[in-house]
């Protein structure tokens, strides 16, 4: 595992992002150290979200991280199929998820994992992600951005009734609300 963790450095270091996660994934897998094997996970996330963000930014696209927060204005679109190194990355944060679920940077990896199904009209998964979220973290830096993204994916999918019930929802989350929280939600509210 040591051998492979330094070729996973050394593939970090020269740019070649999808090789470096695969070679931290398995150390991951192999390796007994519990402190190394969430570490190499948490690398191999690291290099995919840089692989991404390469391809996203050659595009156009806004890179996710940082608590990404760029809405989609297209209705109806359907789901975009993820690149493999999106879907490589997705199953590694839900790998981490599973297996340190206590760990301080899940809600992080929630929200971007989230972000991530938001901008590819994966609007269940995208919801079921984010509602938990905000409901596990309202005082999470990421909080009130993954409420709007709630709210515009019912408002882009037309469910105006489960808009209503969102924005109430959300002005009654005490440990969520602040005065331009509530006052961006109570008018979405009386737009609704």
């Amino acid at each position: 595992p040591q051998m492979r963790l330094h070729l996973a450095d050394i593939l970090r270091r020269d740019r070649n992002f999808v090789d470096a996660a695969r070679e931290y994934r398995q150390v991951f897998e192999t390796h007994k150290n519990g402190d190394l094997r969430e570490e190499s996970l948490r690398l191999a996330i690291e290099c995919l979200t840089e692989d991404v963000n390469l391809s996203r930014k050659s595009a156009g696209q806004k890179e996710i991280g940082g608590y990404s927060y760029a809405k989609v204005v297209t209705k109806g679109q359907a789901p975009i199929p993820y690149s493999t190194s999106e879907s490589a990355l997705l199953d590694t944060m839900a790998t981490y998820l599973k297996t340190y679920p206590k760990s301080k940077y899940c809600p992080d990896l929630e929200y971007e994992m989230a972000y991530i199904k938001y901008v590819h009209f994966d609007w269940d998964s995208a919801l079921s992600i984010l509602q938990a979220f905000v409901s596990r973290n309202p005082r999470h830096a990421a909080a009130k951005k993954a409420s709007f993204l709630v709210l515009d994916i019912y408002n882009q999918r037309g469910k105006y009734a489960e808009l209503v019930a969102a924005c109430k929802g959300f002005l009654g989350n005490r440990a969520l609300v602040d005065a331009p929280f509530t006052r961006e939600v109570s008018g979405v509210l009386r737009q609704t």
